[in-house]
């Protein structure tokens, strides 16, 4: 009877932004269904890795386990070139002085998706 809420990276974050035209930028995929893990080192040296899925093969993970998807989102990422210091620092978990640098590209597609899930009825 419970309900379980998941966020997950979106594959599409795995892309790598490449300049098409002068000033014009695309996000390309080398291969969707495998995609790159992100390895990253923060200023103390610390590693984290997060890895990615195909959005068919994390919807195939909840449906054998006997779940029922309740909801899919892939929100867009939160407007930090439009937010004070003290905003950012209070609801945004995952900034960083790259993630301003590139946020007109990051804005245009989706980093995580959410989904909520129930255990279905036998």
């Amino acid at each position: 009877g419970g309900t379980l809420l998941i966020s997950m990276g979106h594959p599409l974050h795995s892309g790598e932004w490449v300049e098409i035209e002068e000033g014009e930028t695309a996000l390309v995929l080398a291969d969707y269904y495998n995609p790159l893990s992100d390895d990253r080192r923060n200023d103390a040296g610390e590693q984290s890795v997060s890895h990615y899925f195909p959005i068919g093969d994390m919807v195939s993970w909840f449906v054998n386990a006997g779940l029922v998807i309740a909801d899919l989102q892939e929100p867009p990422p939160m407007a930090v070139n439009q937010m004070t210091q003290d905003e950012i620092d209070q609801f945004v978990p995952y900034y960083s002085e790259g993630w301003a640098e590139n946020f007109s590209e990051l804005c245009r597609i989706p980093l995580v998706v959410i989904i909520k899930a129930t255990k279905g009825l036998n």
